[in-house]
Formats: structure tokens, C-alpha cells, sequence
């Protein structure tokens, strides 16, 4: 999480912790790979453009997993 992302929640009063919102951070980045491999299903309905969107957004999520450790939060 950057700081301005903090800071702006520190300038509307919002009260938080930072550690906190790391954690919630990581844990949702990998609960949320399955919204750009759910898309596939509709692969045959979209122009090209949209599958080269549709092709980089599971690279984009499991790239913010790897970066940010997410998977180690996973009680295993």
C-alpha cells in the first residue's frame, strides 16, 4: 500500500491499521484471481482486443500475488 493511499485515508479521518491493511490487501489479491479466470467462459463472444485484455489480466493478478507474497497467508 503506498502512502498517498494512507495518507488520503489519514486526511478524511479514517482510522486504520496499517499492518491490517497490508494483510487484507494481500489475502484479496488472491481471492481475486478468479474474476479474470471466470472470464474465459465467454472467450468465442469477444473481439480480439478484448481476449488480449482478457489474456493479461490473469498474468496482472498472479503477478501482485507473487509480488506482494500473498500465498503465504494460506493456512496450509
Amino acid at each position: 500500500m503506498s502512502e498517498a493511499y494512507y495518507g488520503g485515508l489519514d486526511a478524511a479521518g479514517a482510522v486504520h491499521d496499517r499492518e491490517q491493511s497490508a494483510r487484507e490487501f494481500r489475502i484479496t489479491a488472491a481471492f481475486c484471481l478468479i474474476y479474470p479466470v471466470a472470464i474465459f467462459g465467454g472467450w468465442d463472444h469477444v473481439p480480439e482486443n478484448g481476449r488480449q485484455l482478457m489474456l493479461a489480466g490473469p498474468r496482472r493478478s498472479v503477478s501482485t500475488i507473487v509480488d506482494h507474497a500473498s500465498l503465504d497467508l494460506l493456512p496450509l
